[in-house]
């Protein structure tokens, strides 16, 4: 009692024709019916679709252009004066903001003593732990760059003193000294050995 396989039916050439020729006519329909909706259009509907893609394409351009020079929005960005950090994220989006403002200054001569005022002042009413453990977080800084500022040295001055010139080729010939006459002329060498 094996299943019996389904045998499908085939369909007639003029079936397959048939089927063809009606789906030419339902796609002709509807190309119809689209150009119609078209033509039914006024011009000021037509005015008024190309005023819409062209301010698309105005919006798009102004962003791609505030992408390219870093132009924030300022109706969702904050300010350092706006905010009251209560959570951690919130504290990081403040340092951000500081750090952007301040790091506007690296270039001054009053930077570092402005900023060393600035911790002295931020951290005299904190306690001595977490003075301790500020202090440390920038000794560890302080090393990287250090590292860092040595491995960049060490890597300019990498090349070893060499002898060149003549001065070289007299020394090749003082060591050759030490084995006959000093001259490089070898040609009696199988004199010798007769």
């Amino acid at each position: 009692a094996a299943p019996q396989a389904k045998v499908k039916k085939r369909k007639t050439l003029k079936q397959v024709l048939q089927e063809k020729e009606e789906k030419a006519k339902e796609q002709a329909l509807k190309n119809k019916s689209v150009k119609e909706e078209e033509s039914q259009q006024t011009e000021e509907d037509i005015l008024a679709e190309k005023l819409r893609r062209q301010k698309l394409v105005e919006e798009s351009d102004l962003e791609i252009a505030k992408q390219a020079f870093g132009v924030k929005d300022d109706t969702g960005s904050k300010s350092i004066d706006e905010m009251n950090p209560r959570t951690k994220d919130e504290f990081v989006e403040l340092g951000q903001l500081l750090v952007g403002k301040l790091s506007n200054y690296e270039s001054s001569a009053d930077y570092v003593p402005f900023l060393e005022m600035l911790f002295r002042d931020l951290c005299t009413s904190l306690e001595a732990d977490d003075v301790k453990r500020l202090g440390s977080a920038i000794n560890i800084l302080s090393s990287e760059k250090l590292k860092a500022q040595k491995a960049k040295k060490g890597k300019k001055s990498t090349k070893k003193a060499t002898i060149s010139g003549t001065s070289a080729k007299a020394g090749r010939k003082d060591d050759l000294d030490a084995f006959g006459t000093g001259s490089y002329d070898y040609g009696d060498e199988f004199e010798d050995f007769i």
